[in-house]
């Protein structure tokens, strides 16, 4: 599905969705949702093993199903790798659970295989046997390090063997290169994103299907500076809330340990999405319902009243707010259309705006916001090419080679602008120059 990753299983799930649906996007959407929903029955069972508490079961799993930071990996088809690697992930660490409980190796060896499912599915997965060794800490209880390595073994195999041939299909192993250009600005720049993500998980009001990316180059900015304090009175808290309780200690190193694979160690095209939260957002669902339980079992029970209304209005702003955000994933003028919105100084948003009226075939209105992107931007040829289009489109192709030449001088492997760079030429009637594109 593109260059820089490997994710065969989602691919076929494609395959097969193409097979029922041909073009039909609403068998795409509904397998979306349908994995989301055994996501959340997938989380209820997990909680109820790990706590037996029907109340931090029940909440942890409907406040993942309806929290609104999940609508890109849900409502956008293109999330599929999102949803489907959580379904096995989620499956395959139920089994482990399982196994350990009733004593069945056999649930451990459809573990085994279960992950190695949602390994091809997509990267994230990779944290699976850390979060096995942190419900051992956190539910399971002392045993010999002998009987530990047995067991983790297969999972670690599975992981060196995925990993090997992911590196050798792609014939790579990073999606770019390092953000600001060192690993020292590329280890701040994704350091200062982590109140974002709290952010959105606490207060999901905005939000965006593109973040600006803004690079950090010293530890004294304020943004690096409030993540390290953050994670030094996280980590520092960890051995205070163990002993209190094990489900809040556990969601907590969840969520950071889960967060690992897209923090940006090995450089992603992107420093921050909301489809990054989708796996974490677990661990902050049970934190929060854990809380709420415990205000729940009070002995006074108008607190333990308040706390059930408190869950359910939490759970109710949650639906509303995610109904809200539904409609701006409904096409790809509406989606553009909210990330300038959220975020007006956003060139890619004006760049995706334009290219959406585009596939409209609204020329016109599409000029306004790639102009705006242009402004925005110094040397980011998409946009150039994206006008240029839409001069060749409305017939002024002086302009359109303009804008061409722009894009090709940016990116001068750009074989769209150099082919439509061509076309303008021709209709210009400078056939020698079209030519001169076309050979090129």
């Amino acid at each position: 599905l593109a260059e820089d990753v490997y994710r065969p299983v989602a691919a076929t799930s494609y395959a097969i969705d193409y097979f029922l649906w041909f073009y039909n996007t609403f068998g795409y959407h509904l397998e979306n949702l349908i994995l989301h929903g055994l996501n959340a029955v997938f989380l209820f069972s997990l909680v109820n093993l790990l706590t037996g508490d029907i109340f931090t079961s029940f909440f942890a799993s409907v406040f993942f199903a309806c929290h609104p930071v999940q609508t890109e990996a849900v409502s956008w088809i293109s999330g599929r790798a999102s949803v489907l690697f959580l379904f096995f992930y989620m499956w395959a660490i139920i089994l482990y659970v399982r196994s350990l409980k009733d004593k069945r190796g056999d649930f451990r060896i459809w573990s085994v295989l279960i992950y190695t499912i949602s390994l091809f599915t997509k990267e994230m997965a990779v944290t699976l046997p850390l979060v096995l060794v942190l419900y051992d800490i956190h539910f399971f209880g002392k045993e010999t390090f002998r009987k530990k390595v047995i067991r983790y073994l297969p999972y670690v195999l599975v992981t060196v063997f995925y990993l090997f041939v992911r590196a050798f299909m792609l014939k790579r192993v990073s999606q770019c290169g390092w953000w600001g250009g060192t690993p020292y600005t590329n280890f701040l720049s994704a350091l200062a994103v982590l109140p974002e993500y709290l952010r959105l998980l606490f207060y999901p009001a905005t939000l965006c299907a593109f973040y600006p990316s803004r690079i950090v180059n010293s530890i004294a900015d304020p943004a690096a500076l409030s993540s390290i304090a953050l994670l030094l009175t996280v980590f520092a808290s960890i051995p205070f809330v163990f002993k209190r309780s094990r489900i809040i200690s556990f969601g907590i190193l969840w969520f950071f340990i889960t967060l690992l694979p897209v923090s940006n160690v090995i450089p992603l095209k992107a420093l921050i999405a909301e489809r990054f939260l989708y796996l974490p957002s677990i661990g902050f669902c049970m934190i929060l319902a854990a809380i709420l339980a415990l205000f729940h079992r009070s002995k006074t029970k108008y607190i333990s009243a308040a706390a059930i209304i408190l869950a359910g209005s939490i759970a109710i702003s949650y639906s509303v707010r995610t109904m809200i955000r539904n409609e701006d994933w409904k096409d790809p003028v509406a989606i553009s259309q909210s990330i300038v919105k959220v975020s007006p100084l956003n060139s890619w948003g004006y760049t995706s705006l334009g290219s959406a009226l585009i596939g409209a075939e609204r020329y016109m209105e599409a000029i306004v916001p790639l102009k705006k992107a242009i402004s925005l931007s110094k040397n980011y040829s998409s946009p150039r090419n994206a006008l240029g289009y839409c001069y060749l489109q409305l017939g002024q192709n002086e302009d359109a080679v303009s804008m061409f030449k722009e894009a090709v001088r940016m990116d001068p492997r750009n074989l769209d602008a150099i082919t439509s760079l061509g076309i303008a030429y021709a209709n210009l009637g400078s056939n020698g120059d079209a030519i001169k594109q076309f050979n090129e």
